[in-house]
């Protein structure tokens, strides 16, 4: 429950009252026309900026309940309308009783006459009003964001009324973008509905009533219910909506042999079903890279995301939509990156039980997952010479996405290359190592059959090794992988 939020009360002592435009006190005309304010006149008190008196707030706070029922009911039954769920249900209606009935002839009671709300800085705000049959009550207000927005109603009657509320949101257009008409089985009722914003878009509510006599209600709008700092980042491609959020890489130099350089972002954000995520980045290198996702859900929540890597063409690079089995998840891609193009990663949340679920995750990207200081040295054009390993093996790592490239030392002698690997016993990576020569169709040695040297009961290593004789005329070392893990592994040449 929010601990603070915007209160917007509307009022009427002894005479019938009416919410206007202007947030006047009006009495029962038949027209519905707001009369020119008395000076004495008891009016409504509008936090969002829309009244101009202080004598109703004061007067909501000592009034006794109307005819129609307190609003401040525990609103107990959730909607279930096209966009409805339990979403924010617990958040309970504000600790003053409203007075708003009789509502008789308010003249906030069509689309065109709607009530304007004034969002406070967290997108929220609530009032207290009253309606009849056949004289619905409208309320507007503007979206923030491109975000999920909660609009929900809750209202309470005396034991033995049979009247019930109806709640319909709609856009500029007139259009239904989420409704809920539960029908209400005990006194207390919360009417909720979920639905997609747009950033500066008009939304309304039209609450509406089948009892002649007039029912309280208290009305809430959440329309940040779920964003973060990324918003509004719901488009691939930046067009009349904003496009993917730009995350920098955090990065480290060299520092050869063992210190390798590192490029990384981690940063957490929210989701709803409603509402996907975009995130765009730069590849430091022709390098392989990762994108991670994990995320937590509640018990009993239905809630699965997935993710999914595109290039700056929207060409898939890999997805993972892995169903979860437990509360938590960890989504995982990787995937070549070409030096300094833009990729493009979309989270998204499907499933939930319903759209009030505001799923947290956390996402850590590294631009080189898979990298050592001879990078890039993908092709046999970009080969780099091997230092002397004769007395000290030279270190790197490889993927199946990332041949390694080495120009041999010393081709004009006998010699010959040593590869040593460990992984997992349960992996199936394997490594190949190939001498050749440049522009040759065949290779002059190779070795795809290692020799295990160790083991323990979790990992295994594996030796490859070629050899050569000065008329070879040898020139390249090339060294491929099986799997695309991460395989890190030494290298010794000698020559005699």
């Amino acid at each position: 429950m929010r601990s603070t939020r915007l209160l917007i009360s509307i009022v009427a002592v002894g005479s019938a009252a009416s919410l206007g435009p202007g947030g006047c006190s009006c009495n029962s005309s038949s027209s519905g026309s707001p009369p020119a304010q008395e000076q004495n006149n008891d009016a409504a008190s509008d936090d969002s900026g829309e009244g101009t008196a202080e004598a109703g707030a004061e007067a909501a706070a000592s009034s006794s309940g109307s005819s129609g029922g307190s609003s401040s009911g525990t609103g107990s039954s959730s909607g279930t309308g096209s966009s409805g769920g339990s979403g924010d249900a617990g958040i309970t209606p504000p600790a003053v009783t409203y007075n708003v009935c009789p509502d008789n002839n308010p003249s906030n009671t069509s689309f065109a006459s709607a009530y304007p709300l004034t969002l406070d800085s967290s997108g929220f705000a609530d009032l207290g009003a009253g309606v009849i049959s056949g004289s619905d009550d409208w309320f507007s207000w503007i979206a923030p964001k491109h975000d999920p927005a909660h609009v929900w109603v809750s209202y309470t009657v005396p034991t033995g009324n049979t009247t019930q509320l109806q709640l319909e949101n709609e856009n500029i257009s007139s259009s239904d973008v989420g409704y809920d008409d539960s029908t209400r089985t005990t006194n207390s009722q919360t009417l909720e509905t979920y639905f997609e914003t747009t950033n500066g878009g008009t939304f309304y509510s039209d609450i509406s009533s089948n009892g002649s006599a007039c029912t309280s209600f208290d009305y809430y709008v959440d329309a940040l219910f779920c964003t973060d700092q990324y918003e509004d980042n719901d488009y691939e491609t930046t067009g009349n909506e904003s496009g993917p959020a730009a995350i920098a890489f955090q990065t480290t130099a060299y520092s050869a042999p063992t210190t390798w350089a590192t490029a990384t972002a981690n940063f957490s954000a929210t989701i709803n079903d409603l509402d996907p995520d975009f995130y765009s980045f730069v590849s430091p290198l022709h390098d392989p890279m990762s994108a991670t996702v994990t995320y937590t859900e509640p018990t009993n929540e239905t809630a699965t995301l997935n993710i999914e890597v595109d290039n700056a063409a929207t060409s898939d690079q890999g997805y993972d939509d892995s169903s979860r089995s437990t509360n938590s998840q960890t989504l995982n891609v990787v995937w070549e990156g070409n030096a300094q193009a833009t990729y493009i990663l979309d989270v998204q949340s499907g499933g939930s039980s319903s759209h009030g679920v505001c799923s947290s995750y956390t996402v850590a990207l590294n631009g080189l997952w898979c990298t050592d200081e001879y990078e890039d040295n993908d092709t046999e054009d970009a080969a780099v010479t091997l230092p002397d390993t004769s007395s000290t093996p030279t270190t790197a790592t490889i993927s199946s996405l990332d041949p390694d490239y080495y120009i041999i030392p010393n081709p004009s002698t006998n010699g010959s290359c040593t590869v040593v690997y460990t992984v997992a016993t349960t992996s199936t990576q394997q490594l190949n190592l190939e001498v050749d020569s440049s522009g040759s169709q065949s290779d002059i040695n190779y070795d795809d059959s290692p020799t295990m040297t160790s083991t323990t009961a979790t990992t295994a290593t594996w030796t490859l090794t070629v050899n050569w004789t000065s008329d070879d005329s040898p020139e390249y070392l090339d060294v491929t992988a099986s799997a695309k893990e991460c395989t890190t592994y030494t290298i010794t040449c000698t020559s005699n």
